[in-house]
């Protein structure tokens, strides 16, 4: 064979499929590899997105039972209640109003509370730990007409007070020896202290990850928290339930478990989506699907570069094999060669050493070899008579 000959000869033929049929399976391989990381990586995101959205309405169930327990318990207590009843008889009673002060101050310094007030039956104002309290509201009044109807605490729902805070209330009766409430106490609570800082935040680094609280308000659908990638949107921001591509408007019409969709920024995400017992509330946890996908993606480069080095691996290994086999066949064919000559030689030497003359030819009957006893005969030369008829000069006697 040739320096540079490429033809595809059987034996190349041979190693090429050979080389196929390695590199055939490595690359089904990795495709099966690929995808079955990327399902395993979705898998595990959307897991990892249930477990932070259960963890957070968890967290927020616990946070509001705290507030309706710390305002019961304020509210049932028999020395607080008696202090209560005996000074709204007899409200000139300076020791009487400055012993409930106190204990509302201990309540609201021990538990962290933006203020808590004491109001009479009509709503208004008779004690408050902060001078200058915001007014009671629609919201606090309502739950305040469900506390005196089902004699219980009972949360308001989120709201935005004069001074532009967001508040919950926490609302209870506070009941006389008779069972008759006489006043009502109120524990109020700043979601930028606990509540937004909770939803908001994220168990691991994360570029795009964010939970959302959202409630349900007719026809639409509002934040409640400060979104990640928006400003100023607790209780002012708002999606129509129309847009049913948002998870935001999904865990409103009652959806949950996983989603896939795109967000307020039209970016697309995965998202696990529950309801927070015991409220009206929703818990959104997303995440880009961008960012997810980037570690897919690295897989993919990962698994490319890996079947890319077996698949050379094997083309070496096939070109190792396919050199081996084609220097063991010259070696063989040089090794046969050298026997076949070495014999021509050994005969040519015998012929050469023999009285006799003697005349070798072909088939066809053309001379090969003539000894010097035979050209003697014949006066031929051995040069001159190769390749002729052995009849074609008479012998000489």
């Amino acid at each position: 064979m040739r320096k540079g000959d490429f033809s595809l000869t059987p034996a190349r033929r041979i190693w090429i499929v050979i080389f196929l049929l390695i590199s055939l399976p490595l690359l089904a391989g990795g495709h099966w590899y690929f995808w079955t990381e990327a399902g395993r990586i979705r898998k595990e995101k959307f897991q990892d997105l249930a477990a932070i959205g259960e963890l957070k309405a968890g967290g927020i169930v616990q946070w509001r039972m705290e507030r309706l327990g710390d305002a019961r318990d304020l509210a049932d207590s028999p020395f607080f209640k008696k202090a209560v009843e005996e000074w709204l008889g007899s409200p000139g009673n300076l020791i009487l109003r400055q012993g409930i002060l106190k204990r509302l101050e201990l309540t609201n310094e021990v538990f962290g509370y933006a203020n808590v007030l004491l109001l009479d039956l009509d709503g208004r104002v008779l004690l408050s730990v902060k001078e200058d309290p915001d007014p009671v509201g629609t919201d606090t009044w309502r739950a305040i007409e469900e506390a005196m109807r089902s004699r219980k605490a009972v949360l308001t729902d989120l709201f935005r007070g004069p001074s532009g805070v967001i508040y919950l209330d926490s609302v209870v009766p506070v009941l006389n020896a008779g069972g008759l409430p006489v006043a009502v106490l109120v524990l109020r609570s700043d979601a930028q202290a606990f509540l937004f800082p909770f939803v908001q935040s994220w168990p691991t680094p994360s570029q795009s990850a964010e939970t959302l609280l959202v409630r349900r308000e007719g026809e639409e659908v509002v934040c409640l928290n400060e979104l990640r990638h928006r400003a100023g949107t607790a209780l002012s921001y708002g999606f129509p339930l129309s847009l049913t591509t948002l998870p935001s408007v999904q865990a409103a019409l009652g959806k949950e478990g996983k989603f896939e969709g795109r967000d307020y920024r039209g970016v697309k995400v995965l998202a696990d989506l529950r309801p927070v017992p015991g409220s009206a509330w929703f818990m959104v946890a997303k995440e880009d699907a961008s960012e997810i996908l980037a570690e897919m993606r690295y897989r993919a480069v990962i698994t490319i570069l890996l079947v890319a080095f077996l698949i050379l691996l094997a083309a070496a290994g096939v070109s190792f094999g396919y050199r081996q086999r084609q220097a063991h066949f010259y070696g063989a064919l040089y090794e046969s060669e050298r026997k076949k000559r070495e014999m021509q030689e050994e005969m040519r030497t015998t012929l050469y050493s023999i009285g006799d003359a003697v005349i070798t030819t072909d088939t066809k009957g053309l001379v090969k070899v003539m000894n010097p006893v035979a050209e003697r005969l014949t006066g031929w030369r051995e040069a001159e008579a190769k390749g002729k008829p052995r009849n074609a000069q008479p012998l000489r006697r």
